[in-house]
């Protein structure tokens, strides 16, 4: 008898999406590769989004229905079993502010419409990269041996890494003296902290957590320039950067993509 060969199982996109126009261009553009589900009311969303169990959501902020997009994201974000999901908001609205607010209920992209079909799977594949890999970090940390558990976190790490996810947000570089008042410690306790958990100035802690996470950008985003990733990730210039990033993991951005 022959070897069965086992098909792997396509990724899941959950479209949340009230007009019928982009329903079927989204669903005919990736209805070929991905497993699409769909739906047009906030309402609706958050009940299939527990059934369906995606690994990305196309999430429109105007809905039919009484909540918005932006309600939907607050509860899938709210909500431990689906927090971790992966969600692309894809709008006409282009507003500055209304960006800002996706962005900080937790949206992890945003795409103005109209858009090139090829810009909206381009970031989906960059999400869901970055996705896979984070779960399996998870997964390494998890197969640890109980006698080589790591330590839960330091609250006040937790703290400063909280306000640096939000400078980056912004496009800005955190700095000892504005996380002292926001805060409201002295520069001496945020230092000492960071000195006796991670063995390490707060300056550098703030600039290698920066780069691991421009190492992702670099590796799953092929489509994103350096220069966007170091203005992304708050490096005032993209020399800096890549200095940087050659000195933290031994070869250039452009060195690590090519391999």
């Amino acid at each position: 008898m022959g070897n069965v060969t086992t098909m792997p199982q396509k990724e899941r996109v959950f479209v949340i999406e009230d007009n019928h126009k982009y329903v079927e261009l989204i669903t005919r553009a990736l209805i070929s590769d991905y497993n699409v589900s769909c739906t047009d009311s906030a309402e609706k969303g958050l009940e299939v989004c527990k059934a369906f169990l995606p690994n990305i959501i196309l999430l429109d902020i105007n809905l039919t229905g009484n909540q918005s997009g932006i309600d939907l994201l607050k509860s899938i974000k709210g909500d431990e079993t689906l927090a971790h999901l992966p969600v692309l908001i894809m709008s006409g609205i282009s507003s500055s502010q209304i960006i800002s607010d996706s962005l900080e209920y937790g949206a992890n992209d945003y795409l103005v419409k109209p858009f090139d079909i090829k810009h909206l799977t381009y970031k989906m594949k960059n999400l869901l990269a970055i996705s896979e890999y984070a779960k399996r970090k998870k997964v390494d940390v998890t197969t640890i041996s109980d006698a080589q558990q790591i330590k839960p976190k330091h609250n006040l790490i937790k703290q400063i890494e909280d306000l640096d996810d939000e400078a980056i947000l912004k496009s800005k570089m955190s700095n000892l003296v504005d996380l002292s008042k926001r805060l409201g410690i002295s520069q001496s306790t945020i230092n000492r902290a960071i000195q006796k958990n991670l063995g390490m100035s707060p300056n550098n802690f703030l600039v290698k957590r920066r780069l691991e996470k421009a190492k992702l950008l670099v590796i799953s985003s092929q489509w994103k320039q350096v220069g966007e990733i170091a203005h992304e990730m708050g490096f005032a210039t993209s020399s800096y950067f890549c200095n940087c990033f050659k000195k933290h993991f031994g070869c250039s951005p452009s060195e690590m993509r090519a391999r």
